[in-house]
């Protein structure tokens, strides 16, 4: 249990630094939505992260474009990279989902899809 903890409080620490430079940078205030957003995305990819023990962690990447839907509710890409037992060696998968975010003023937390994960060297070698 103090592992899931320490693991969750780093998370949110890195997710509260990276979240605070970004509303910091001077084009913050023309793209304050935008930034929310991403900002709101990359909380659900560490909380996803999280769900892992950190000796399996490998890194968040930073979520892609969030597309606004019917509604208001908006869907980011986003991705972590895990260390995943195969043929008893450990092996960096990448996995991809969305986050959704709900529309501004709902009372609902943002959530994520379901992922798909491949081993970073067969995505590596995609095009």
């Amino acid at each position: 249990m103090r592992q899931n903890r320490d693991s969750r409080l780093i998370a949110l620490a890195v997710c509260g630094a990276i979240a605070a430079s970004a509303s910091l940078h001077p084009a913050a205030a023309s793209a304050a939505p935008g930034k929310r957003d991403q900002a709101a995305a990359l909380r659900v990819s560490i909380r996803w992260l999280t769900v892992y023990a950190p000796r399996f962690w490998v890194g968040v990447e930073a979520p892609g474009v969030c597309v606004v839907r019917a509604g208001g509710e908006r869907r980011c890409p986003i991705a972590i990279v895990l260390k995943a037992w195969v043929g008893g060696t450990l092996i960096d998968h990448r996995c991809v989902a969305k986050a959704v975010l709900p529309p501004r003023g709902a009372k609902r937390r943002a959530t994520r899809t379901s992922a798909l994960c491949t081993p970073v060297a067969a995505a590596a070698g995609e095009g």
